[in-house]
């Protein structure tokens, strides 16, 4: 499980740092969030599909982050309308 996780975040991480910069304004911010969303697709690699895109699943699992943090605390100055990275949801 170890090399296909690495394997596949390695291959996505930029994407996926890319992604979340496009979103959230603040640089440390954003650090803060790829280390998190990095730490829970580590922790939940086991529910991946293998069968399906590993980049869309970050995506869904960095956007909950983003929406998450937003709320608890209101600090992330987002680019765009959270009801807007609901809806890609």
């Amino acid at each position: 499980m170890n090399q296909d996780f690495l394997k596949n975040f390695l291959a996505h991480q930029s994407d996926l740092r890319g992604y979340i910069c496009s979103i959230i304004r603040d640089r440390s911010l954003r650090d803060d969030v790829f280390q998190d969303t990095a730490l829970t697709l580590w922790e939940s690699f086991d529910q991946f599909d293998p069968k399906r895109s590993f980049g869309a699943w970050a995506r869904g699992v960095a956007t909950n982050k983003i929406l998450q943090q937003h709320r608890q605390t209101g600090r992330i100055p987002l680019a765009t309308d959270p009801q807007v990275l609901e809806a890609i949801l």
